[in-house]
C-alpha cells in the first residue's frame, strides 16, 4: 500500500470521529452499526479490493474450491450487496448457475449494484435483487436455494431480542441471530450448502512489536494498551449489541448449527482460511487501517445508539429502564471518545504489529 493512501485514510477516519458524523432514522437505528456511510463505504472499499491476497479475493477462492468439489449450483442467494456489488460477480465461477437473487434492506445500495454490475460485464438476466430485511423475504423461498453465500454476517446479529424502545420500521427490521439462521437453512434445499465468512475476533486480535523493531518498555506498554482497549471495545460494541466476538469455529459452527434445529452440517474439508501476514507491511498497513475503521465504527455506532436511546427516554420519562440504559451508555461512550482517537494515532504509527487477522470461510450442509 502506498504511505501516501495509507496516511489519507487514517486522517480521514480521524476527520469523521471529529465531526461526530453519522446517520440515524427517525424512528432510531435498528442496527447501530448502519451509520456514518462514508466512513463504512470507505471500509468496505479496502476490504473488498481485489489484491491477490485480500478478503474478497478469499471470497471468490472458496466459491472455486466449492466449484472443484465438484458443487454446481444452479439457484443461488447471496445476503447483502456489500460495497458496489463486489462479491456478487463470484456467483459466476459457477458456471452452471441459472439465478442469483441478492437481498439487500437498503434500496440505495441496490442502485448502486445494478449501476456496478452493468459495467462489469455480468449477465443482469440472472440477477434479481429482493429488497427488505433477508430474514423475512428468505421465508418466501423454502426449499429454493442450491447455494446461499455471506461475508461477515453472523458475528453482527444480535443474541438478543429488538430492544422494546425500538418502534416502527426499525423494530420490524431488527433481526436475531436465531431468526437470520433459521430463515437461510430453511431456503437452502436438501443438500444444498450455506456459505458463511466470518472474523474471529476474540481470540486473534493481539498485537507484537513491529517486525524487525528493537522491542523496549515504551513498545511494551503500548502493547498492554492497545490489548486492553480491544478488549474494552469488543465489550461496549459488540457485546454491548449482543453481537458474538467469537473465539473459535466451534463457536461459529455451534452457532449455526443450534439455531437451525441441526438441519446444517459443517463441511470440515471445504472449509477455507486466508490470513495476515505479520512479516508483510503492505498487509499490516491493510490490517492497521482496518482495526482504525472498525474502531471508530464501534464508536460512531454506539454513539448513534446513545442519541436513539435518549430520545427514547425523553418520550418515555418515566420508564426507569431506559433511564438506567442511557446512563450506561454515557459512561461507555465517555470511555470511547476518551480512548479510541488517540489509540487509531498510534496505530498509524505503525510500531506495533497485529499478531494475526484470518477470515475463515465454513461450509454448512442442509441435511
Amino acid at each position: 500500500m502506498e504511505k501516501n493512501d495509507f496516511d489519507q485514510r487514517l486522517k480521514f477516519i480521524l476527520e469523521a470521529l471529529d465531526r461526530k458524523k453519522f446517520e440515524m432514522t427517525a424512528e432510531g437505528a435498528a442496527y447501530h452499526w448502519n451509520y456514518a456511510a462514508p466512513l463504512e463505504d470507505a471500509r468496505l472499499e479496502l476490504q473488498n479490493q481485489r489484491t491477490g491476497k485480500g478478503w474478497a479475493d478469499g471470497h471468490r477462492q472458496f466459491l472455486q474450491k466449492l466449484s472443484a468439489a465438484g458443487f454446481t449450483p444452479k439457484t443461488i442467494a447471496i445476503i447483502g450487496t456489500g460495497k458496489d456489488a463486489a462479491l456478487i460477480p463470484d456467483a459466476f465461477v459457477f458456471p452452471e448457475v441459472e439465478k442469483v437473487l441478492v437481498f439487500e434492506i437498503d434500496e440505495k445500495k441496490i442502485a448502486g449494484a445494478n449501476e456496478t454490475l452493468k459495467t462489469l460485464n455480468v449477465d443482469m438476466d440472472k440477477i434479481e435483487f429482493i429488497q427488505g430485511n433477508a430474514a423475512t423475504m428468505l421465508l418466501r423461498f423454502t426449499d429454493s436455494f442450491d447455494l446461499l453465500a455471506h461475508q461477515l454476517l453472523l458475528q453482527h446479529l444480535s443474541t438478543r431480542p429488538a430492544p422494546p424502545w425500538l418502534k416502527g420500521e426499525a423494530k420490524n427490521n431488527f433481526c436475531t441471530l436465531s431468526e437470520m439462521i433459521t430463515a437461510m437453512s430453511r431456503s437452502l434445499k436438501k443438500g444444498g450448502v450455506m456459505a458463511a465468512s466470518d472474523f474471529m475476533i476474540g481470540r486473534e486480535w493481539g498485537f507484537e512489536p513491529a517486525y524487525g523493531s528493537t522491542p523496549n518498555n515504551a513498545i511494551f506498554d503500548l502493547i498492554r494498551q492497545q490489548e486492553g482497549l480491544i478488549a474494552r471495545f469488543k465489550e461496549l460494541g459488540w457485546i454491548n449489541r449482543g453481537a458474538s466476538t467469537w473465539n473459535s469455529l466451534e463457536e461459529i459452527i455451534k452457532a449455526a448449527s443450534n439455531n437451525c434445529g441441526n438441519a446444517l452440517k459443517v463441511v470440515s474439508d471445504l472449509n477455507y482460511t486466508i490470513s495476515s501476514n505479520a512479516g508483510d507491511r503492505d498487509s499490516q498497513e491493510r490490517l492497521h487501517l482496518m482495526v482504525a475503521y472498525v474502531m471508530s465504527a464501534v464508536l460512531l455506532g454506539f454513539d448513534a445508539n446513545l442519541a436513539a436511546t435518549r430520545k427514547a427516554s425523553a418520550a418515555d420519562p418515566t420508564n426507569q429502564m431506559l433511564k438506567e440504559v442511557v446512563g450506561k451508555l454515557e459512561k461507555g461512550a465517555e470511555f470511547l471518545w476518551k480512548t479510541v482517537p488517540p489509540h487509531i494515532q498510534l496505530l498509524g504509527k505503525m510500531e506495533i504489529y497485529l499478531k494475526k487477522i484470518s477470515m475463515y470461510y465454513l461450509a454448512f450442509e442442509k441435511i
